[in-house]
């Protein structure tokens, strides 16, 4: 293939509308998709509850209470625990989170 200086204009086009694409489309899109699976870390407890709370009061109260009754019934007993042990740190018992935190990096070990 031979290139032409006649077609040297639509080559920088065509070159330019590809940079500016991966630029301003390719580029953030590939940041966003990176940033979504990074994780930074465990949420600490009190913005876990916060979170937790606000989007539980945005639900319907019949709603609210048919979910949370199915979260519940499908916990296992290592789950119930650990969040007894939450719920227990967040109200200021006796726990204040240690036996969460110990659970949390017991079960990162053994994964």
């Amino acid at each position: 293939m031979k290139l032409s200086i006649r077609h040297l204009p639509a080559y920088v086009a065509a070159y330019s509308i590809g940079i500016l694409l991966f630029v301003f489309i390719a580029l953030p899109a590939g940041l966003v998709l990176v940033e979504s699976v990074r994780l930074s870390g465990a949420m600490p407890l009190q913005d876990l509850a916060s979170l937790t709370n606000t989007a539980l009061n945005k639900l319907d109260p019949e709603d609210r209470d048919r979910q949370i009754a199915r979260w519940i019934a499908s916990l296992k007993t290592e789950e119930r625990t650990t969040a007894t042990a939450a719920a227990l740190g967040l109200s200021g018992g006796s726990c204040h989170g240690n036996a969460v935190r110990r659970s949390m990096s017991r079960r990162r070990l053994q994964n």
